[in-house]
């Protein structure tokens, strides 16, 4: 994840220093700097730690980019929609923490769980 923010932030950096990069490699139609949203995602996998987006980059998880790229037709909006945030499992309601005690050799360890509801 760590190394994944850092690409991106290179990537940001580069792109912004060059805006016609791809414009001159006709990956896009326009320079960066005639589009009115840049966004920089970073799509995991599995597990992953928050953060902020902050200054144009974000994670989202594939299994939320996945249907909603099947469904949308804009990809401003859908970034949009994305970045709401709306498709994370809220505590008490998609999911529930508690408590797990198990004895090893007389030891009780105790951990949290995540339990589906």
């Amino acid at each position: 994840m760590e190394k994944g923010l850092k690409q991106l932030q290179l990537i940001r950096t580069y792109a912004r220093n060059n805006p016609d990069f791809l414009s001159a490699r006709g990956k896009l139609q326009r320079s960066l700097t005639n589009y009115a949203n840049i966004h920089y995602l970073l799509v995991v996998w599995d597990h992953w730690f928050w953060i902020d987006p902050q200054d144009a980059i974000a994670i989202i998880n594939f299994d939320a980019l996945l249907p909603a790229l099947r469904k949308s037709t804009n990809l401003q909006s859908l970034v949009t929609e994305l970045l709401n945030y709306d498709w994370l499992p809220v505590e008490g309601q998609d999911f529930k923490v508690g408590s797990v005690n198990t004895v090893v050799n007389g030891a009780v360890f105790e951990a949290c769980s995540f339990f589906p509801r």
